[in-house]
C-alpha cells in the first residue's frame, strides 16, 4: 500500500510505502507535529521518501528516505549513490539536490537512491517483500520493481527559477 501526501505547510513532497504491521507507539515529540497525530501516522511500519527544499537541519534541497520503527542496522545500510549519506541528526537517509543535478544521469542517481533506501528498510525491517512489491513492464521496456515509482510519476517540483526536478517512472 502507498501513499503520496504533499504537507503544505512545509513544502514536503513524499511516498509512503507500509509493510502491512503494526508499529510500536510513535514516541511523538515532533516540533509542531502533535503528538496524536505522530501516532496514527506512524501506527503502521513505514518507509518514507521524499523531497525537501531545506532549513530545519538541512542545508539545501535534498531528497530523504526514512523508516519507522527504524529497524537494527538501517542507520549502516550501504545505499546509493554514493552522494548519500545518513544524518544521525535526522535518523534518515539524505542525498543533496545537487549531487543529483551534478550527476551523469540524474535519473538514474535518484532512482538508485529511492530503491536502495526502500531495500534496506525493507530487508533490515524483515518486510514481506515479495507480497508487498511487484515487478511491471515500463512503456521503455525496462522492468522496475518496488519503491517510489508513483511519487516519481509525472510529478514536477520547481525548486527555484534556476532549476526544477521532474520526477517520474524508471
Amino acid at each position: 500500500m502507498q501513499s503520496n501526501s504533499f504537507f503544505w505547510g512545509s513544502f514536503d513532497l513524499a511516498l509512503t510505502r507500509f509493510s502491512g504491521r503494526e508499529a510500536p507507539p510513535h514516541p511523538g515529540g515532533v516540533p509542531h507535529f502533535p503528538d496524536w497525530v505522530a501516532r496514527e501516522a506512524y501506527s503502521h511500519e513505514v518507509s518514507s521518501a521524499g523531497f525537501w527544499p531545506g532549513g530545519g537541519g538541512v542545508d539545501g534541497a535534498c531528497f530523504y528516505s526514512y523508516t519507522y520503527p527504524e529497524p537494527q542496522g538501517f542507520s549502516e545500510a550501504r545505499v546509493a549513490p554514493a552522494s548519500a549519506y545518513y544524518s544521525k541528526d535526522l535518523g534518515e537517509f539524505l542525498l543533496p539536490y545537487d549531487a543529483v543535478r551534478a550527476s551523469r544521469s540524474p535519473d538514474e542517481a535518484l532512482f538508485d537512491f529511492l530503491q536502495s533506501t526502500y531495500e534496506a528498510a525493507a530487508d533490515k525491517g524483515m518486510w514481506d517483500r515479495s507480497a508487498l512489491e511487484e515487478s511491471f513492464p515500463h512503456k521503455l521496456g525496462r522492468i522496475c520493481g518496488g519503491f517510489a515509482y508513483s511519487l516519481l510519476l509525472s510529478c514536477s517540483i520547481n525548486v527555484s527559477d534556476a532549476c526544477s526536478i521532474s520526477w517520474r517512472i524508471c
